[in-house]
């Protein structure tokens, strides 16, 4: 090959390795050898080859990436989905769980006593389940965080089978529990997975069970000084699948059979979570059926073993707190909610723990500066500064008593949700609204040195924050204002004042911000009043307000909104204008009482 050809060659390859090219057809025509012509033929046809296979990548790509943005946003609508219906099921699922405290101080007889705590086993645990829907897609991903701590694991059983008591008894089903005697009582792992885990193989095999036997068998498979694979059958006499079915029954919104959905209910999410969370804890879940027989579904996970020192620790943990007292203890609580935070100040007095308030998180670091504290309940929606910035920066202060000061999240959002936001903003540790007292308690003992004297039983106050029940009409309910008053008129009249000036607030600023069409601030006032609508189980409004949630939202685009904005706003200010009203008479009537 001559100089000159060769280093054409040289040089036409390395212009189309960059996506270019230097022959043309009139390059072919004028070279007088054939042999030297085929090459050049064959380098313009690579390169057009090569010019092609770049759109058509280029296509491909943008298809894909076309396809990954459907994905994304079909991911996020159902994660907002499942938010919702979340949401939307925690509402009454608190209710439940409030009255499940009331009654339990009520002086109960033993009878009643055993019904009530079914009752509010079955609650705490359908909460942790609801927010445990909100992990679905991380569950999915494998992005679940599990918790490793030392359990109980006998007690775990026996609540789960204890919580399905009630509802065997309505199935004539019998309920049978078998733990191998030399099982250890202490295991390292996540208690509130495993719970969930039997709670929904348990619930499953009651639910298809009439007029039969559920039975619970837990040993071990193998175990050496740290590790323990434990063994669970949960087997049932019920209807049993087919053996053609056996392996949709993991699957995604699945069931054995479609008649099993319309006569039984359910989701088809509970066997797949179920599947989904022993896997990822490196266990491994099976299942023997025959149709009218009965199921085995037979799970083995791996957990550690505690040492002595580990178990005594989760036994001191698992102390009742009313053995414990946090008197003199001084607590700064930061919310921007008057009424809230007389009712957190409520139970810290019960308490004989001093208080200070703050009510944005500005206020709150020059609180921290200038006062000591040892412990701080902070909300996390504020306006001015919000929660999560003003730990970060209380964190910043050049002191090592401000980076170990502990700082409690309040939050009324699944802890799920905001868990690593708080604990990377520098918080200690988060309780959840409504506010159960006793974990606030514990929580606080956590963090504060202990005095010598004992909270009595009668301490022990109920937070009747969302209480809407389930009762018709518009009537303010002063049942759990009252209930948490005790007694003591002057706090009552105090609520009911702070009350009236919410509403009233509450009023004038909705008002501006749904004719401004401002529905960010409008969103801010819905979750300012909640509270006090939930205090005084106001239904009416409440109803109002979900319906300003679904109606009025940012960069809504619907022009014939505004008749129906004018008619909704009428309906709130004639509401709220009938609440202000009857709060100012229970007042008028309570001071005639005095007089």
């Amino acid at each position: 090959m001559r100089n000159d050809f060769q280093n054409l060659v040289l040089d036409e390859l390395l212009h189309i390795a960059n996506g270019e090219s230097r022959v043309t057809e009139q390059m072919i025509e004028e070279e007088k050898d054939d042999s030297y012509k085929e090459v050049l033929v064959a380098l313009l046809e690579l390169s057009e080859d090569i010019k092609f296979k770049k759109k058509e990548s280029e296509l491909i790509i943008e298809e894909l990436n076309k396809q990954k943005r459907k994905a994304e946003m079909a991911t996020k609508a159902k994660a907002e989905f499942l938010s919702m219906i979340s949401h939307e099921i925690r509402t009454p699922l608190n209710a439940i769980i409030g009255i499940g405290h009331i009654l339990a101080h009520e002086s109960p007889s033993q009878d009643q006593m055993t019904y009530i705590q079914n009752l509010r086993w079955s609650g705490d645990n359908l909460l942790a389940i609801i927010n445990d829907v909100l992990d679905f897609n991380k569950i999915e991903a494998g992005k679940v965080n599990f918790e490793s701590t030392p359990f109980n694991i006998r007690h775990s059983i026996s609540g789960v089978l204890e919580s399905m008591r009630m509802k065997a008894n309505e199935q004539n089903c019998k309920l049978i529990k078998s733990i191998e005697d030399n099982l250890p009582d202490f295991l390292i792992g996540d208690p509130t997975r495993f719970i969930q885990i039997l709670n929904n193989l348990v619930s499953n095999a009651v639910k298809f069970t009439m007029n039969g036997t559920v039975r619970l068998d837990a040993q071990y498979r193998s175990i050496d000084e740290t590790m323990i694979e434990l063994e669970v059958n949960v087997s049932d006499s019920g209807i049993g699948i087919t053996e053609d079915k056996l392996t949709q029954i993991f699957e995604h919104f699945s069931q054995a059979d479609s008649k099993i959905n319309r006569k039984f209910g359910g989701t088809g999410l509970g066997l797949t979570i179920t599947k989904q969370l022993i896997e990822l804890q490196g266990g491994e879940i099976s299942v023997e059926s025959e149709l009218g027989v009965g199921s085995n579904f037979k799970i083995v996970i791996p957990f550690k073993l505690p040492n002595e020192f580990e178990i005594r620790e989760r036994q001191a943990a698992s102390t009742n707190y009313l053995d414990l007292s946090l008197k003199g203890a001084s607590v700064l609580i930061v919310e921007d909610i008057a009424v809230n935070r007389l009712v957190v100040e409520k139970f810290l007095a019960e308490w004989e723990v001093s208080t200070d308030f703050a009510e944005n998180g500005m206020e709150a670091i020059n609180k921290v500066i200038a006062g000591k504290f040892d412990l701080v309940l902070m909300d996390l929606q504020m306006p001015v500064m919000d929660g999560f910035i003003a730990t970060s920066e209380i964190r910043k202060l050049p002191r090592n008593k401000y980076r170990n000061l502990p700082i409690v999240a309040l939050t009324a959002a699944s802890i799920s949700e905001v868990s690593s936001e708080v604990f990377d903003a520098g918080m200690n540790d988060i309780v959840s609204k409504p506010i159960n007292p006793a974990e606030l308690f514990r929580t606080i003992a956590k963090f504060v040195k202990q005095g010598s004297e004992n909270c009595s039983k009668q301490n022990i106050i109920n937070d009747p924050n969302d209480m809407i029940s389930e009762q018709e009409g518009s009537d303010l309910k002063f049942n759990y204002i009252k209930k948490l008053a005790k007694g003591d008129q002057s706090f009552l009249k105090k609520v009911l004042h702070l009350s009236i000036k919410a509403f009233e607030e509450f009023l004038k600023e909705y008002s501006t911000n749904l004719l401004a069409d401002d529905f960010e601030q409008l969103s801010n006032t819905r979750h300012k009043i909640y509270s006090s609508i939930n205090n005084f189980e106001i239904k009416e409004l409440m109803k109002l307000m979900k319906e300003s949630k679904q109606s009025f939202v940012k960069n809504n685009k619907n022009h014939d909104l505004y008749g129906f904005k004018i008619e909704h706003l009428k309906n709130v200010e004639n509401a709220t204008i009938e609440i202000i009203k009857k709060l100012q008479l229970e007042i008028a009537d309570m001071e005639l009482i005095e007089a």
